[in-house]
């Protein structure tokens, strides 16, 4: 088990994202019914529901871990909070909201662009 600044790990600190990226390179991480270790970038999708355990206890569990990147999409206010790496935590370093010409990038995904109005289009 490894420890953390902020509170030790177990192997009972499970969370299933309901995105997640994990590049060529790190393929390894994959089993036939798990992933072992953390994608590069998970996403979570917020509802009234799941907002406060998204933004609370899988920040806390996801910052620990090699998640290099999280993203929280909010349909509710059509907004992205973009929470990425920097000196060994995730902060949040941009929320982008839904508005003309947005467009979601990450250095995780060199070339694409997501326009949020075609993340939020209903």
């Amino acid at each position: 088990m490894q420890e953390t600044a902020s509170r030790p790990r177990s192997t009972f600190d499970v969370v299933e994202p309901d995105l997640r990226f994990i590049p060529d390179g790190r393929m390894r991480v994959l089993t036939d019914k798990h992933v072992r270790g953390a994608p590069d970038l998970v996403v979570e999708i917020a509802s009234q529901d799941t907002r406060r355990r998204d933004e609370g206890v899988k920040l806390v569990l996801y910052e620990p871990a090699d998640v290099v990147e999280y993203w929280i999409v909010d349909p509710d206010t059509e907004s992205v909070h973009v929470y990425r790496r920097r000196g060994g935590r995730l902060a949040c370093v941009q929320t982008l909201v839904r508005e003309p010409g947005a467009q979601l990038t990450s250095p995780l995904l060199p070339g694409a662009a997501l326009a949020l109005d075609a993340i939020f289009e209903k």
